[in-house]
């Protein structure tokens, strides 16, 4: 068994975690109790990066800083550390592990403002380990989708009409509320049928939907997947979390799926970097109106400043007049 196949997420080796953070260039966040001057003392974040690994000994190079003046961080030269890291899990797949435990800092090179721009730490084994998602979510937005469906299903359908069949029990059902999607899954309100067979571990849903984009498909995508939660929500539908396992590729009279459960589905991917962009203009252009709005309120209240200065009347625009 290889090194990479012999990692294990609940007994880890400190040595081979610190070396795979390295070797993927993982960021690890550094937390200390540090003093800055002859007066003041902070808890400083130092955000790094692994430069070499020897036993329990780890070299790191600060590359930023944060301040945060309260006393929550172990006392230098105690510290504590963060990083991530993809591990395998199977053949096809890789989770994202998340790491954090305690050092103490054995040496340090000061560099300005005599803050350190390298450490060597002894680490020991991580207090707290948790599995994270890959993928980021991105919120579904009303008017991104329509025609989502929900289906129950025992084997993937094989043929167009029997796709259709369960597309037709799904709307029976109720549409499901897509609240965000992933390249590798997503989460919805389910509708009150689903919700009474949401106990049962094993069951294969198939979720559809076309999503309105400029370059809109014709057909749906769909995906078959499984559940990996279920999130009550008080007075309201269950929000349902599907890890998708695969994705449905059209193939004239015959449906063919494709496995995506390792790397997510490169059609999700577009989708969702469109979405990204029209989030980030939409965010540019509110800016951009708040700019303008703070530039014209500048510029009213300079104006009335000057009429101040002059001794003129001054009448605002939304002032009535008498």
């Amino acid at each position: 068994m290889s090194s990479r196949d012999s990692y294990h997420l609940w007994h880890p080796d400190i040595l081979g975690i610190f070396q795979a953070a390295k070797a993927q260039g993982a960021p690890v966040t550094l937390q200390s109790h540090m003093r800055l001057d002859a007066a003041n003392e902070a808890d400083v974040t130092m955000r790094c990066g692994i430069t070499a690994v020897r036993g329990q000994v780890a070299r790191f190079r600060a590359d930023g800083y944060d301040f945060s003046f309260g006393n929550r961080a172990p006392q230098d030269p105690g510290c504590t550390y963060a990083f991530a890291v993809d591990l395998p899990r199977a053949i096809r797949d890789v989770i994202r592990v998340e790491y954090e435990g305690r050092a103490t800092i054995l040496d340090r090179a000061l560099g300005r403002n005599n803050l350190p721009k390298a450490l060597e730490l002894r680490v020991s084994l991580p207090s707290r380990i948790r599995r994270r998602r890959r993928h980021d979510r991105i919120p579904c937005r009303p008017g991104r989708v329509e025609g989502a469906g929900l289906v129950l299903v025992e084997a993937p359908p094989r043929r167009p009409q029997d796709l259709a069949r369960l597309m037709e029990a799904a709307a029976a059902q109720g549409a499901p509320q897509l609240l965000n999607l992933s390249v590798s899954g997503a989460c919805l309100l389910a509708g009150e049928a689903i919700r009474q067979k949401l106990m049962a571990a094993q069951e294969r849903y198939l979720v559809a939907f076309t999503p309105l984009t400029p370059a809109r498909t014709p057909r749906p995508l769909a995906f078959l997947g499984r559940k990996v939660g279920v999130y009550p929500r008080p007075g309201g539908r269950a929000a349902l979390r599907i890890r998708f396992s695969e994705e449905l590729d059209w193939n004239g009279d015959e449906l063919r799926w494709l496995n995506i459960e390792r790397n997510g589905s490169p059609v999700l991917a577009r989708l969702l970097r469109h979405w990204e962009t029209l989030d980030a203009e939409e965010a540019a252009r509110a800016a951009e109106a708040e700019e303008k709005a703070r530039e014209e309120r500048a510029a009213i209240e300079a104006e009335a400043e000057r009429a101040c200065d002059l001794g003129l009347p001054v009448a605002f625009l939304d002032e009535e007049e008498p």
